[in-house]
Formats: C-alpha cells, sequence, structure tokens
C-alpha cells in the first residue's frame, strides 16, 4: 500500500510539472531588440527584430526582419527564412539558410515565458547577436 502510494504520489509531482508535456506553441509574429558583436570587436544596437513563426508540432519555419541604429556599419536584413525545432523543454534550435545560398547562421534559444532569449551566430560576417522578443499575440 506504501509503495503505491508514493509511486502515485512521485508520478503526480512529475505529471504537474510537466515532465511529460509536450513543448509550447509559439506560432505567431513576435517583437524585440538586441546587440550583435562584429569580429572587430564593434557592437551594433539592434534596433528592432520582427519575426513570423509557423509551427507544425516540434518542427518550427517562418522569416524575420532586422534593422540596426544608422550610425554603424553593421547593416540589417529582410525576409531572413528559417528552419528548426523547439523541444518539451522549450529549448529552440534553428539554422538560417537563403535558397541559392545555403546555410547562413545559427540560433539557439530559450522561451521563459512570453520571451524567446537566444544567441545568433551569423556565418556571413561572422558576428554573434543576443536578442529577446516577446509575442504580439
Amino acid at each position: 500500500m506504501k509503495k503505491r502510494f508514493l509511486l502515485a504520489l512521485i508520478l503526480g509531482v512529475i505529471f504537474a510539472n510537466g515532465a511529460f508535456a509536450g513543448p509550447a506553441y509559439i506560432a505567431g509574429v513576435w517583437t524585440g531588440d538586441g546587440e550583435a558583436i562584429l569580429p572587430g570587436g564593434e557592437i551594433c544596437e539592434i534596433e528592432l527584430i520582427e519575426g513570423t513563426v509557423f509551427q507544425d508540432g516540434t518542427l518550427l519555419h517562418g522569416t524575420f526582419d532586422f534593422e540596426v541604429e544608422s550610425d554603424s556599419s553593421c547593416v540589417g536584413g529582410e525576409g531572413i527564412p528559417f528552419t528548426g525545432n523547439i523541444s518539451a523543454g522549450n529549448r529552440i534550435k534553428a539554422i538560417l539558410s537563403v535558397p541559392g545560398i545555403g546555410p547562413i547562421g545559427v540560433l539557439d534559444a530559450k522561451l521563459k515565458g512570453k520571451t524567446i532569449s537566444g544567441v545568433l551566430v551569423d556565418f556571413t560576417d561572422g558576428s554573434t547577436s543576443i536578442f529577446n522578443v516577446t509575442s504580439d499575440d
């Protein structure tokens, strides 16, 4: 009897904490800002990030745009496509890839509440960016 109660208690705690829950649903529009550092040490403020995410189970795809401060040597981007996945632990991994060019970067992020925070490594200019975006939905 004690073993059954203990097993039921353990399973109850696991399920209550979402250990067996699937990934969060993050489809929608996300906006935010960030910073990038170039290989030479220049830091660029990313003033606006806007991304659209589509989701099918754990698979993700979409596009994002970003604008940088006008007085830097950094350049923005429009319609950059990505594909990736979100794990049950709300970890997001994605690759940025432009048709006809190939992979141009990788993204590693984490969803906490309604905010995605992460790091993006850009193969085109060697920069590393940190960012925070929140859902408009």
